[in-house]
């Protein structure tokens, strides 16, 4: 048997072993593993065991001391946030701009965003600052949490996850609103 026939075979072979795996049913996927989940997940769990944990960084508590710096980060996490609502801005009146790019970054912002805010507030904080970092969380979590990744295509479930996804966001940004409010008021 020569090369070149060997080569036939085993591309033959190559062939048939793919047509018959492309045919192969398999079951759909129910869960979707993105980056952008697997970091965010990672994050607000980080944050979550830190709180739980009752582990204090004396470094991290010292610079969330000073005035400078909790106005510095609590800009940070403002910018961001408000980041976040250009993809409602796109989707309502930028009808040129690509909305999978702003869909794209909306996604990951969302995923870092447990980051600045645990530079900002290592304790979720007493009274409205706890419901605020609750809703914040729980806002982060749903997004991550998206169509694309839970595989579920029932209309009134996409409805639901949408009221509530910004729901939360709006309650969030009430709640920095307050807070900046209350920090200025009484400082």
């Amino acid at each position: 048997m020569s090369a070149e026939n060997r080569r036939e075979i085993l591309m033959l072979s190559r062939d048939v072993i793919l047509d018959i795996w492309c045919r192969v049913p398999r079951p759909p996927r129910v869960f979707n593993l993105k980056r952008y989940l697997i970091v965010g997940i990672f994050l607000i769990g980080l944050y979550v065991f830190q709180y739980l944990s009752d582990i204090q960084w004396l470094v991290m508590s010292h610079m969330q001391d000073d005035l400078m710096y909790k106005q510095l980060s609590g800009c940070i996490v403002l910018l961001l946030l408000l980041y976040q609502w250009q993809l409602a801005r796109s989707r309502n009146f930028n009808k040129g701009l690509n909305k999978c790019s702003v869909l794209k970054n909306h996604k990951w912002v969302g995923a870092i965003l447990p980051l600045p805010f645990f530079f900002h507030a290592m304790q979720p904080g007493y009274g409205y600052l706890y419901f605020l970092t609750i809703s914040f969380l729980a806002c982060i979590t749903l997004g991550l949490f998206n169509v694309e990744t839970v595989k579920v295509r029932n209309k009134t479930c996409l409805f639901i996850w949408t009221l509530l996804h910004i729901l939360f966001a709006v309650i969030s940004l009430l709640l920095v609103v307050f807070h900046i409010y209350v920090v200025y008021a009484y400082s």
